[in-house]
C-alpha cells in the first residue's frame, strides 16, 4: 500500500513536472507572441504617421508646383500684352504721320508721333508710355512731354545702381529687330519705393526714337496670386481636409474657416508652447519647410496636429497642410483592438493544444505581421510613386527628373535628349477649352511613349515634355522623329491637326551637364519651331477657317463675298501687292471668333435676346485672342478686334474711331455690312444691291468712312451698269 502511494506520488510528482514544463513552454512562447503583437503595433502607428505626413507633404508640394505653373504662364501673358501694346500704338502713330504732309521734317513727324503717342496715354489711362532717342534724351515720359528733348541718360537703377537708361539703348543696338525686353527698379509713385518692373522697348527708324511701357512686378504677381487662390478655394470646400496660406505679417490668405483671422492664427501654440506663426517663421529663415506638432482650439475642442508648411518664394507668405493626432490614434486604437482580440484567441487555444499547435499559430500570427508589414510598405511606395507623376498624361514630372538621372549615371554613359513642345495649345484652350487642350497633351504623350518606346518620358510643365532616350544613332533618330510627325498628323482636335517641334542633343552623362544638355535641346526645338513658322502659319489659316465652315456652312460664302468687295476696294485704293494679300487673309479671318460662339445663337430664326446679342458682339475680342495665340497671325488678330469700330467711334468692342480703326478694318466694315445686306440668312430675307447701296450711304461718317463708301458705291455703281448694258445687248440679240 505504501509502495503503491509512492509511486503515485511520484507520477504526480512527474506529471507535475511535466505540466510545469509545458506551462513554461507555453508561457515563453505567449512571451514571445506578445512581444510579435507589440511589434506590429509599432509598426502601424510608425506607418500610419508616415503615411498621413507623405499625404501632407504631398498635397502642399503640388499647390507649390502649381503657383509656379501659374506664375510663369501669367508672366509670360503680361510680356505678350506688353509687346503687343507697343506695336500697336507704334502702327497707329505710325499712320497717323503717313496721314499727314509728307514734306514734314523729320522734327515735325517726331512732334506729330509723340502728340500721338501722347493722347493714347491720356484716353486709355492704362499704360504710360515713354519715348527716347539713341542718346538719351526724353521726348515723352508718362503723361509729361518735351518735345525738345531732356537728357536723362545719367538716371540711376536705385537697387542695382546702373543706368538703365543706357542699357535701354544697349538692348535697342544688341537687338537684331529693335525690340526688347528689360528689367530695372524705379519709382510706382513720384518719392515712392523702388519696385522691380518690366518693361519692353520698340525702335522706329523713321522717327530715329525708341518708345516703350512696362509692369511692376508687383502688379502681375497680384494677378497670379488672385488666380491660384481662386483656384485653391474651388478645391476645397470643408473644414475637415484643407491647405491654410498665411502671410509673414500673419495675415490670413487662404483658410476655410471664415472666423479664422489673424488674431486667431497668432493664438496658435506648438506643444512646447511657442506661437505657431514665430516659429514658422523661424524654421522658414534656413529651410524650405518644416513639420512640427501644435494645438488648435475648433469650437471649443483643442486638438494636437501635425504640420507640413512649405515657404512661396518671393512672395513672403507660406503653405502649409496639417492633420489631427487624435484621429490617428483613434484609428491606431481601432486597429490595436482589433489584432488584440486575435492575439486573446490565439493564445487561450494554446492553453488546450500541444506544443506543436503552439509553435503553428506563432508561425500564423508572425505571417499575419508580415502581410500588415508588406501593405504598408505597398502603400508607401504607391504613394512615392504617384508623387512623380503627372496627374493628367501618367507620364513622370519634374520632380523625379534629378531622382531618374541618379539612378542611371553609373549605368549608362551616352543619352539622347529630346525636348517636345506640343503646338496650339493656348490657342485650343482659348477656342474650345481646357478639356480640348487637355486632349491634346494627352494625344502628344501618347504618340511620343509609342514611338520613342525605349525612352523614360517626363511631363516638363504646359505645352513641354522630355524624353531621355538610350537610342545614340543619330540617324535611327532621325528616322524616329519622323515617325513621330507622321502620328501627330494622324490625329485631328476640332478640325485642328496635331503637331509638335521637336530637339535633340545625343552626349554622355558623365561627361556632360545633363541640364546644358537640355538648354541645346531647347535651343534646336525653338529653331526648328522658327523654320516651320511659314507652313505652321498656313496649316493654322486652313485649320482656323475650315473649323469656323464646317460650324457655319453661310460663312464660307460669306467670307468669300467679303474678300471680293474689300478686294475691289483695295485696288481702287491703288494697295501694293503685299498688302492686297493681308487684305485678303484679312477679309477671309474677319469673323473666325464666332468659332467660340454658341452654335444655336448664330443660327437662331427668332429674336435674339439682350444676352444673346452681348454674346455675339464678344465674336471680335474671341478672334483677337484665337489670332494672337500665333505671332504670325496677331496682325490679323487686330483686324478681327476692330472690323466692327464704327466712323463715329460708337462701335465695339473698343468704341475708336475715324482713322483710329485700322484701314483694313474700315474696308472689312463696308464689304461685311454689303454682303450681309444683299445675302439671305436664317433670320432674313436679302435686299437688293441698289437698296444696299442706299443703307451704305445713309450711315456714311458716322458707322462707315465716308470716302471709302463713296469709292465704292462708285465701283459697285458701275458695275450695275455694265451689267445692265450686257443684258441689254443679249435681249437685243
Amino acid at each position: 500500500m505504501d509502495r503503491q502511494k509512492i509511486i503515485k506520488n511520484r507520477w504526480i510528482r512527474i506529471n507535475r513536472i511535466f505540466i510545469i514544463l509545458i506551462l513554461f513552454v507555453i508561457i515563453s512562447l505567449m512571451i514571445r507572441e506578445y512581444q510579435t503583437f507589440k511589434d506590429s503595433i509599432t509598426y502601424f502607428n510608425q506607418s500610419s504617421f508616415e503615411y498621413r505626413s507623405h499625404e501632407i507633404e504631398h498635397e502642399v508640394d503640388n499647390r507649390i508646383e502649381e503657383i509656379n505653373s501659374v506664375q510663369d504662364e501669367l508672366l509670360q501673358n503680361f510680356r505678350d500684352e506688353l509687346q503687343e501694346k507697343v506695336i500697336e500704338v507704334d502702327f497707329f502713330a505710325n499712320r497717323v504721320v503717313e496721314n499727314s504732309d509728307e514734306s514734314l521734317t523729320l522734327e515735325e513727324k517726331r512732334e506729330i508721333y509723340i502728340e500721338t503717342i501722347y493722347q493714347y496715354d491720356i484716353q486709355e489711362d492704362e499704360y504710360l508710355f515713354f519715348a527716347m532717342d539713341m542718346d538719351g534724351y526724353s521726348y515723352l515720359s508718362g503723361l509729361t512731354k518735351n518735345l525738345e528733348g531732356t537728357d536723362i541718360s545719367y538716371l540711376q537703377d536705385a537697387i542695382t545702381q546702373r543706368y538703365f537708361v543706357l542699357d535701354m539703348i544697349d538692348v535697342i543696338e544688341n537687338s537684331e529687330d529693335g525690340q526688347g525686353f528689360i528689367d530695372y527698379y524705379w519709382m510706382k509713385e513720384v518719392g515712392g519705393e523702388h519696385l522691380k518692373k518690366t518693361s519692353f522697348l520698340y525702335y522706329n527708324e523713321e522717327m530715329e526714337l525708341f518708345i516703350g511701357t512696362g509692369i511692376y512686378e508687383v502688379d502681375y504677381i497680384k494677378s497670379v496670386q488672385n488666380e491660384l487662390f481662386g483656384r485653391i478655394s474651388s478645391y476645397y470646400s470643408g473644414t475637415e481636409d484643407y491647405i491654410y496660406v498665411m502671410g509673414y505679417d500673419a495675415n490670413v490668405i487662404f483658410h476655410p474657416i471664415d472666423t479664422f483671422d489673424k488674431e486667431a492664427l497668432l493664438d496658435i501654440k506648438t506643444i512646447d508652447g511657442v506661437s505657431f506663426h514665430d516659429y514658422v517663421l523661424d524654421e522658414l529663415q534656413d529651410n524650405e519647410f518644416t513639420t512640427f506638432e501644435y494645438y488648435f482650439n475648433v469650437n471649443g475642442e483643442v486638438q494636437r496636429k501635425t504640420a507640413y508648411i512649405r515657404s512661396v518664394d518671393d512672395w513672403d507668405m507660406y503653405i502649409g497642410k496639417s492633420f489631427v493626432l487624435d484621429d490617428l490614434l483613434l484609428e491606431q486604437d481601432e486597429y490595436f483592438n482589433s489584432i488584440i482580440i486575435d492575439y486573446i484567441v490565439f493564445n487561450v487555444f494554446t492553453l488546450f493544444i500541444i506544443v506543436g499547435l503552439v509553435v503553428v499559430l506563432k508561425k500564423l500570427i508572425n505571417n499575419n505581421f508580415n502581410d500588415i508589414q508588406e501593405e504598408f510598405s505597398n502603400k508607401n511606395k504607391y504613394i512615392k510613386e504617384m508623387s512623380f507623376r503627372d496627374s493628367l498624361t501618367g507620364l513622370y514630372n519634374r520632380k523625379y527628373f534629378d531622382t531618374y538621372l541618379d539612378s542611371i549615371k553609373n549605368q549608362i554613359e551616352n543619352v539622347t535628349v529630346i525636348m517636345i513642345d506640343a503646338n496650339g495649345l493656348k490657342l485650343i484652350n482659348d477656342t474650345f477649352g481646357h478639356e480640348k487642350g487637355d486632349e491634346l497633351l494627352i494625344q502628344i504623350a501618347t504618340i511620343s511613349q509609342n514611338v520613342f518606346d525605349k525612352g523614360v518620358h517626363f511631363r516638363w510643365g504646359g505645352d513641354e515634355f522630355v524624353i531621355v532616350d538610350y537610342c545614340t544613332d543619330e540617324e535611327s533618330l532621325k528616322e524616329t522623329i519622323s515617325l513621330f510627325h507622321k502620328e501627330c498628323r494622324k490625329i485631328e482636335i476640332q478640325n485642328f491637326t496635331l503637331s509638335a517641334s521637336l530637339g535633340y542633343v545625343i552626349g554622355s552623362i558623365k561627361e556632360n551637364d545633363v541640364y546644358a544638355m537640355l538648354n541645346q535641346a531647347e535651343i534646336m526645338m525653338y529653331n526648328n519651331k522658327m523654320h516651320e513658322s511659314l507652313s505652321t502659319k498656313r496649316q493654322v489659316i486652313d485649320n482656323i477657317l475650315n473649323t469656323l465652315y464646317n460650324n457655319f456652312s453661310f460663312e464660307e460664302q460669306h467670307s468669300e463675298n467679303v474678300k471680293k468687295y474689300a478686294l475691289r476696294l483695295g485696288s481702287e485704293l491703288k494697295l501694293d501687292k503685299e498688302d492686297m494679300n493681308k487684305l485678303r487673309l484679312a477679309s477671309l479671318m474677319h469673323d473666325v471668333g464666332k468659332i467660340a460662339v454658341a452654335d444655336d445663337i448664330l443660327t437662331k430664326r427668332e429674336k435674339l435676346s439682350a444676352i444673346e446679342i452681348d454674346e455675339i458682339k464678344k465674336h471680335p475680342e474671341k478672334g483677337y485672342r484665337i489670332l494672337s495665340a500665333y505671332p504670325e497671325l496677331s496682325e490679323y488678330g487686330n483686324y478681327a478686334l476692330t472690323h466692327h469700330e464704327r466712323y463715329d467711334g460708337q462701335g465695339y468692342p473698343r468704341g475708336i474711331k475715324g482713322e483710329e480703326i485700322p484701314l483694313f478694318s474700315r474696308i472689312i466694315s463696308i464689304a461685311d455690312a454689303f454682303d450681309a445686306m444683299t445675302s439671305d440668312r436664317v433670320y432674313k430675307v436679302a435686299i437688293s444691291k441698289e437698296d444696299a447701296l442706299i443703307e451704305l450711304n445713309k450711315n456714311k461718317g458716322t458707322q462707315f468712312d465716308p470716302k471709302l463708301i463713296d469709292i465704292f458705291t462708285r465701283i459697285m455703281s458701275q458695275k450695275a451698269k455694265v451689267s445692265k448694258k450686257v443684258v441689254t445687248k443679249k435681249k437685243a440679240l
